[in-house]
């Protein structure tokens, strides 16, 4: 259907039954997708010839059409079609394919049906460097990123849905740069190295340095940049939900991002390693990042037990003595 050009929109072609919408309480009640019926009165039904001409029909004549249509279904094409569509649907439904069969075949599908939607790019993109370097053997990551950008440019729906048009060439090179990294063309030797500490015996271990990463360190900067900048005008909220609001607008993140254990560091007023007002952070490089230092708040919590724990033990000790001392006391009274 997609495939066809029929997009999924009210009006245009739709499908049920349609999930009920949520409808906030006070503004009535959700209607679903109402099914139009065919000669219902009050539904503004009309059946048209071939020249668009009203039909003065009944119902009964509606009905007899239908039974018509029926007897002149081609059964077989419509199994093969159900049969076509079931696959679709099942190479689309799986993200790891079980064979480079039916990974190829879904590239072919996800290029051939589209953009159907917003929210779909960062997949296909990843699709087509899939496509770039591991069926059609590229090993660089400029011939990766032109594949990835003459690909989208030349696919349906890409410039009425995707939100990357403008920074598509910029966009390209990061999945290209990625795809470098994690994959390898067919029938060569497998060259990404899925351990995480690398080679053996290496004091300093560099981590997993992939593209996800690099979208995590890269927001992490823009959340120092935007606390920073804050500090530096004086308009960072104290309360925590203005301050995480402020953040989020500032460094075009969301909350959610902000508010994961990794990045509260940066921001939370209750973090120990809330950071100064300081200048911009230098951006992390690939070669730069290594295993990350033990936890300083683990350490000192640890060590605070630790203390407590010597105090407690003292004071008993010091009960413990001064009732043996008023036991001697007595005995000696006695």
């Amino acid at each position: 259907m997609q495939a066809n050009g029929l997009k999924l929109r009210p009006g245009h072609c739709e499908i049920y039954p349609n999930p009920k919408r949520y409808i906030p309480q006070g503004q009535g009640f959700s209607k679903f997708a109402a099914l139009r019926y065919p000669m219902q009165p009050g539904s503004g039904f009309v059946p048209l010839n071939a020249a668009l001409n009203p039909l003065p029909w009944t119902l009964e004549q509606w009905l007899d059409a239908f039974d018509l249509c029926t007897a002149h279904q081609d059964i077989k094409q419509l199994n093969r079609a159900i049969e076509h569509s079931q696959q679709n649907y099942r190479i689309r439904r799986h993200r790891h394919p079980q064979s480079l069969e039916a990974w190829h075949q879904r590239i072919a599908t996800e290029k051939q049906q589209g953009w159907t939607g917003p929210g779909q790019s960062n997949e296909k993109f990843k699709l087509f460097a899939c496509e770039a370097r591991v069926f059609l053997g590229m090993d660089s990551i400029e011939a990766i990123a032109d594949h990835i950008q003459g690909t989208a440019q030349t696919t349906s729906g890409f410039c009425e849905y995707s939100n990357h048009v403008k920074d598509l060439e910029q966009r390209s090179r990061e999945v290209a740069t990625w795809a470098m990294r994690y994959y390898w063309p067919v029938g060569t030797l497998k060259s990404r190295d899925t351990s995480y500490y690398g080679l053996q015996n290496t004091p300093t271990p560099s981590a997993d340095f992939s593209y996800h990463q690099a979208k995590r360190e890269a927001a992490q900067a823009r959340i120092k940049t935007a606390v920073s900048q804050l500090q530096a005008e004086r308009n960072l909220p104290s309360s925590i939900t203005a301050r995480a609001k402020a953040i989020a607008e500032k460094a075009h993140v969301s909350q959610q991002t902000l508010y994961k254990s990794a990045n509260k560091l940066f921001w939370h007023p209750d973090s120990l390693s809330f950071p100064k007002a300081t200048s911009e952070p230098k951006p992390a490089v690939a070669g730069e990042i290594t295993q990350p230092v033990k936890n300083t708040v683990k350490s000192f919590s640890s060590e605070s037990l630790k203390l407590l724990w010597l105090k407690e033990i003292t004071q008993l000790y010091i009960y413990v003595g001064f009732c043996l001392y008023l036991v001697l006391l007595r005995a000696t009274a006695a």
